[in-house]
């Protein structure tokens, strides 16, 4: 039984609900600011969702020409819906993209998209395309940041499919990637391995929503009774059984094919809404509906041989899909997280495999430092920084990349006093190291094979300049605050936060973007009593500064040349009774994540019950709640210490 057909079934949970006790003599974090723990319930699967998103979310679509008739105001009006449904909306057309690939939108071309060698620089570009390469209408602002769904379709053509209705899909090398449709590998076998290859790509993206647009139909007089009824049985497939035991809601099909294979009478007169006649892909009556009445393998919407829809027929595809994207949408959004049990990657890195004695003096990072997609281990260890690349399914052995960033090369003796980071400063898509020495910060970028040897980008955030005496006291971060793609310094100096922007080349003069969570701007004294993360919290692809202060989660959001005004967002997760005894870093970590895949970095709290998390957007608090701080320290102190903030 495929998805579509089991998901119109009812489907009834009953929430869990967990309690988990206080440990208010021990003083430790509680769940809730009460001394009763707040109950917690999973997602209910009662029901299918079609309501628009809450917020904007950005939607990119690849498509060639029927697809610009349907996004068309005089066409298919597809654009004004997704406008209309809270969709921001981008595209791709022939000549978009690295190497063209845009022109190639073929079954075959989808192996070069999602799974070939090209395919992170495509990824990577496709993700933070927010141009329009057809006209439309689409929403006036747009929210920053990634694409967070990605249409795909073929176009025509691809129907004319030879083989037979009932081929098993290939398996091993597949003589269909990279062709297109007119290549004699174009058949029922190989497309369906192809569409198997790259579940293999999307099963690691679970941070988007990719939604297949089925290949449309073509007009009777362009192929033949065989290949029609192939076509016909391939969407069948993919709606039916493409997704069998695959385990997550980050795929969704839409059958374009069935919806445009029959029509109210005439190509010029659609049949959106018929109740028992036509076939239809559609959220109806409170449930998913794939239908065919029809006994139609053809288009049913074309005029004089042309098998590009007529408006009538984009426009049923429009009324029909919208409600189903916000479906898909809202079963993504809902979907839980899974951990696969344990599994030796690599043996080194520990301290019985290979003298990584504590994190303070041999530091452990994780970032992609090839630009593959791919997050890789990096060590700074007492010969120097090491590296070992993922495979996806393992960590290769470790490499020498940089004789720098340890005790034995430059001093670096602790992560405390001279922390190192890693971050894209160069916006090439690979994690360089960041490392604040003694006498300013310092900079390795990534060629994605070694890191260069370090470079003073600005003679500031050291020990001996600025005063930024310890990580624990004036915490330093690296991360794109300006939304260039580049990461930027940001350090919580005595008297407010400090942003060096990054120039690719080296980091502009510090300026405070705003005068808080410093020692002497609102008592933030330590980072394991009062830390601060900085994170995207509004998803518009600025980093915001986060700080947990006595009475709950602080946010100010960035404007890409400074901070705004501190909110309290929750009342949780702070150091005083009221917000939880969130006491100690050290002891009750809490940290920032995209764990929901909305694109908004979330907060995830390690309690004494087991780990919380609170999804953006947070609850509202009370916004005159104290300030975070119980008190703060002497300016002139601060200021006699720290001459350069």
């Amino acid at each position: 039984m495929g998805e579509e057909q089991m998901r119109t079934r009812l489907i009834a949970t009953i929430a869990l609900v967990a309690c988990l006790t206080l440990l208010a003599s021990a003083g430790g974090a509680s769940l809730a600011a009460d001394p009763v723990a707040e109950a917690a319930s999973g997602p209910s699967l009662l029901a299918d969702d079609p309501n628009p998103p809450a917020s904007t979310v950005k939607l990119i679509f690849i498509h060639h020409s029927t697809g610009e008739g349907w996004l068309g105001d005089a066409n298919g009006r597809l654009g004004i819906a997704l406008r209309d449904n809270n969709y921001f909306v981008s595209d791709t057309n022939y000549g978009w993209g690295p190497n063209n690939i845009g022109d190639r939108t073929d079954i075959g071309n989808w192996y070069e998209w999602f799974a070939g060698s090209s395919r992170n620089t495509y990824m990577n570009a496709l993700y933070a395309e927010s141009g329009q390469h057809c006209d439309y209408s689409r929403l006036a602002s747009d929210p920053r940041g990634q694409n967070q769904i990605i249409l795909f379709k073929s176009c025509f053509p691809n129907s004319d499919l030879e083989g037979n209705p009932n081929d098993p899909p290939t398996t091993g090398t597949n003589p269909l990637r990279g062709k297109g449709c007119c290549d004699a590998d174009h058949n029922v076998a190989n497309a369906k391995g192809i569409y198997n290859d790259i579940l293999a790509y999307f099963r690691t993206r679970q941070g988007k929503l990719f939604v297949l647009i089925v290949t449309p139909p073509l007009d009777q007089g362009a192929t033949s009774p065989g290949y029609a009824a192939n076509a016909r049985a391939l969407s069948n497939w993919l709606v039916n059984d493409w997704l069998d035991g695959y385990p997550y809601q980050n795929v969704a099909v839409f059958d374009y094919f069935n919806v445009l294979t029959s029509n109210g009478g005439n190509p010029n007169v659609n049949d959106l809404g018929a109740a028992s006649t036509g076939n239809h892909h559609r959220f109806r009556n409170g449930a998913v509906e794939h239908v065919q009445h029809l006994n139609n393998n053809y288009a049913a919407y074309s005029v004089g041989g042309d098998s590009h829809p007529t408006a009538a027929g984009q426009q049923k595809a429009t009324g029909e899909f919208v409600a189903l994207l916000n479906v898909f949408y809202r079963r993504w959004q809902a979907s839980p997280g899974r951990f696969s049990a344990p599994a030796l990657w690599y043996n080194g890195y520990g301290r019985s495999a290979g003298g990584w004695t504590s994190q303070d003096a041999f530091p452990r990072l994780l970032g992609d430092v090839d630009g593959d997609g791919q997050a890789d281990v990096v060590g700074f260890q007492s010969s120097g920084t090491y590296v070992s690349l993922s495979t996806g399914t393992a960590f290769g052995s470790q490499a020498l990349w940089v004789a720098s960033y340890d005790p034995n090369a430059g001093g670096w003796s602790s992560q405390n006093l001279y922390p190192r980071m890693l971050g894209d400063v160069d916006g090439d898509g690979m994690a360089d190291v960041v490392g604040f020495g003694s006498r300013g910060t310092y900079v390795s970028l990534s060629t994605g094979a070694t890191f260069t040897a370090p470079a003073l980008w600005i003679a500031n955030y050291g020990t001996r300049c600025g005063g930024w005496a310890s990580q624990d006291q004036y915490p330093r971060f690296v991360a794109d605050v300006d939304g260039d793609g580049k990461a930027d310094v940001v350090g919580f100096g005595a008297k407010g936060v400090y942003v060096s922007l990054s120039t690719g080349s080296g980091f502009a003069a510090p300026v405070r973007w705003i005068a808080d969570y410093g020692c002497s701007a609102g008592g933030w004294s330590s980072q394991d009593i009062y830390p601060r993360a900085v994170a995207d919290v509004d998803g518009d692809g600025r980093a915001d500064v986060v700080g947990f202060g006595s009475a709950g989660a602080y946010v100010s959001l960035s404007t890409g040349t400074a901070f705004g005004p501190l909110v309290l967002r929750i009342a949780q997760y702070g150091q005083s009774a009221a917000a939880g005894s969130w006491t100690s870093q050290n002891i009750y970590p809490r940290a920032m994540a995209d764990v929901s895949g909305g694109g908004k970095a979330d907060i995830v709290g390690f309690a004494n019950g087991g780990m919380l998390a609170s999804l953006m957007p947070f609850p509202p608090a009370d916004p005159h709640a104290n300030h975070p701080a119980r008190r703060a320290p002497s300016l002139a102190r601060y200021e006699r210490r720290h001459p350069c903030l």
